[in-house]
């Protein structure tokens, strides 16, 4: 057996602490890597956030909007399928000025302009958002605005021939003739086909 001296095992100490240093080192590197990519990742995600807000507040109205002419969608479609189910015509009238609020009610026919027995009453979602009226809309270019709708299941819908609907707009935009947050339902055909633009 070789003997051992002290400057070999001093070498293989210095070796070994030498080592244990570098794997620390790395360790704490990894660590500093990590922070780093975090900080920029939220820097991005913050940029992004911070450059979002005003379009996010540009388009919000317009959101309003779809929403409101989506529920009337929906109440449209449920008015069709209880016309069909009661084999009675039924009318959406709005209360007018403006206002989201409506009434369904239940005619003898869509000719008569005689207001039927009240089935139910609702107000579309929105807050600040306006009904556009005829006159309005075709002082924004918008042609065929109604205020009410009568759809009779034997007959179809009361419209005339062309393209109708309904027109809701952020009340902000309509005293600056704003009309690109606007949203339109359009109903077409002889049953009254519901759609979005």
């Amino acid at each position: 057996m070789a003997p051992i001296y002290e400057s070999d095992l001093a070498e293989e100490r210095y070796a070994q602490t030498e080592w244990n240093h570098y794997e620390l080192w790395e360790k704490v590197e990894v660590r500093l890597r990590r922070h780093r990519r975090l900080w920029i990742a939220g820097t991005v995600v913050l940029f992004l956030l911070l450059s979002s807000v005003p379009i996010v507040l540009d388009q919000r109205p317009k959101w309003a909007t779809l929403g409101a002419v989506r529920g009337l969608g929906e109440e449209l479609n449920r008015m069709k399928r209880e016309a069909a189910l009661d084999r009675a015509a039924f009318r959406l009238v709005f209360a007018g000025g403006g206002s989201l609020a409506y009434r369904v009610e239940k005619a003898t026919s869509c000719e008569a302009g005689v207001a039927g027995a009240p089935v139910r009453e609702g107000v579309l979602p929105g807050g600040s958002l306006v009904l556009l009226e005829p006159r309005q809309g075709e002082a924004l270019g918008l042609q065929g605005l109604l205020e009410s709708f009568c759809y009779d299941p034997i007959v179809g819908s009361s419209l005339a021939q062309g393209t109708h609907g309904f027109a809701v707009i952020p009340a902000g935009d309509l005293t600056v003739a704003r009309s690109d947050r606007l949203s339109v339902l359009v109903l077409g055909g002889a049953s009254g086909e519901v759609s979005f633009e």
